[in-house]
């Protein structure tokens, strides 16, 4: 049997003592910040949140502001690394079946996002395309400013970007429009999520026979 001395007990006792002092301590100092904890997560969340909210785009308003309109089939599609190596941005190359505003037979449209090399960046209201895919899209120039970023090598640079993001794109599937992938500010009402093709097409060819300014706005 283990004989155990006073001053052992004592020793022990003090111990104890300390590492309660110790943990009362770190519980007032986790109390004490917890509020300033609170508020960081609260302040990124909303700063989240908010960096992901679109304005709303109608049909109509997406008419009017692209430049180029098309059906078609993905035939390829291309992530990299743009020059500086900032950001991956996806390549879409698209064989156009139906011109509804342009003169083109082949586009070639940029989005930010993609995987490389088992790297993958997802933008928020930006679309993940994929080959083959059956999509009517809404184009416009790219800003100064996308083409100088997005530029290649040799400096050429592509023309066109989606209007209005993943607003600008939609699916075509089983004789139905859709699109998705969003977030908006406000009443999204009129936005045509999912819609007959046959009257989206109608809606676009109705739009395109009033006088309309053509803009470049995102």
């Amino acid at each position: 049997m283990k004989v155990i001395s006073r001053s052992e007990i004592l020793l022990a006792d003090n111990l104890r003592a300390r590492r309660k002092k110790r943990h009362l301590g770190l519980k007032q100092m986790v109390d004490r910040r917890r509020p300033l904890i609170v508020a960081i997560v609260v302040s990124l969340l909303v700063f989240t949140d908010a960096s992901a909210l679109m304005e709303p785009l109608a049909t109509t308003t997406l008419v009017d502001r692209a430049e180029c309109i098309v059906e078609g089939q993905v035939t390829n599609v291309t992530s990299r690394w743009t020059d500086d190596h900032s950001r991956i941005v996806t390549e879409v190359t698209l064989d156009v079946t139906d011109i509804l505003l342009g003169d083109t037979n082949r586009v070639t449209f940029l989005y930010e996002g993609g995987v490389v090399n088992g790297l993958g960046l997802r933008v928020s209201d930006m679309p993940m395309m994929t080959k083959g895919q059956h999509v009517l899209v809404f184009l416009r120039s790219q800003t100064p400013t996308e083409a100088k970023r997005d530029q290649v090598i040799g400096g050429r640079s592509r023309s066109f970007a989606l209007q209005g993001a993943a607003q600008g794109l939609y699916r075509i599937e089983n004789g139905r429009a859709k699109k998705d992938g969003f977030t908006v500010l406000g009443d999204p009402q009129d936005i045509d999520r999912d819609v007959p093709y046959t009257i989206l097409k109608e809606r676009i060819r109705n739009r395109l026979r009033t006088p309309r300014t053509i803009g470049i706005r995102p």
